[in-house]
């Protein structure tokens, strides 16, 4: 469910879903951003009438300047918009990726299937003989003896060599689910948290998320 297609179909679902308020959110964006326009150019309007008053030639670049001023805020106006629905796509696939963690036979059930699938993947990053692995003491239970002779046993066989994992004595307890895994020593970290995951596929799929939102060219 985490590795990364599992997770991309994930964020592309919402996607479609989060797409049935786009027209709502943009629209009110659209309105707040005539307004701006429209309240600028009657500043303007005015300026203009004053510095006229006075005999100034510049009343017609102020009235550009304040005009210019109003259409960069509208057009900020709707990126932030569209930024808040961007979010809303990842937010939500990361809440979808934290309901793992909620009691179920189920969810406890494939939440193990894609802790190993994360082991495996970040340990397959790791070029030394023995990895720790770091978790969420909320996962304690999961990781046993058997749990990790299988892994390590896949793990071997996939690299071509005795491969062990150990547990750390240090927990990621900020973590909603998902490992780090290590070397001994530091030098080499993957972090397979749900949140580091969710982050790295934001990264990747803004273009196709916004794609689907806003019916673009990803």
């Amino acid at each position: 469910m985490a590795t990364d297609e599992g997770a991309k179909e994930i964020v592309s679902e919402i996607s479609r879903r989060v797409r049935e308020d786009v027209d709502k959110i943009l629209g009110k964006a659209k309105i707040e951003a005539e307004e701006i326009i429209a309240t600028a150019q009657n500043q303007a309007k005015q300026e203009e009438e004053v510095i006229i008053a006075r005999g100034n030639h510049l009343a017609r670049q102020e009235k550009q300047r304040i005009t210019a001023d109003a259409r960069i805020k509208a057009r900020r106006k709707k990126i932030e918009a569209e930024e808040s629905l961007i979010q809303t796509v990842f937010r939500e696939a990361k809440d979808v990726l934290s309901d793992l963690r909620k009691p179920s036979k189920k969810n406890e059930k494939d939440y193990i299937l894609t802790l190993s699938d994360l082991i495996v993947d970040a340990s397959i990053a790791v070029t030394d003989d023995v990895a720790e692995i770091l978790f969420s003491k909320k996962d304690n239970k999961i990781f046993n003896k058997e749990f990790l002779s299988k892994l390590c046993k896949k793990l071997s066989k996939k690299k071509d060599k005795k491969f062990s994992l150990l547990l750390s004595k240090e927990s990621i307890d900020t973590t909603i689910g998902g490992i780090i895994v290590r070397t001994k020593g530091g030098e080499i970290e993957v972090n397979n948290t749900f949140e580091a995951r969710i982050k790295r596929l934001e990264d990747t799929m803004r273009p196709e998320v916004a794609g689907v939102l806003f019916r673009r060219e990803s």
